[in-house]
């Protein structure tokens, strides 16, 4: 699971800060992807850190919106 990898890295480093990203599909305006990246990386962080007992201060989360999508739509 990757809790459990991260609160192992954790436990090796403190120190260690995980990026937890947030993506979107290409079908909504530019301000609705930023949004809602950010929204779907802070709640993969908070269900990290209340329910897997990840450290908060180990965890930052970013939104990207629609950029480096996997695959390009238009």
């Amino acid at each position: 699971m990757i809790a459990d990898g991260l609160n192992r890295a954790i436990t090796r480093n403190p120190r260690e800060v995980f990026l937890i990203e947030g993506h979107t599909d290409a079908g909504r305006k530019r301000r609705r992807h930023l949004s809602l990246s950010d929204r779907r990386a802070e709640s993969a962080a908070t269900l990290l850190t209340q329910q897997f007992q990840v450290p908060a201060e180990n965890l930052t989360s970013q939104g990207y919106g629609k950029q480096y999508l996997k695959e390009q739509t238009s």
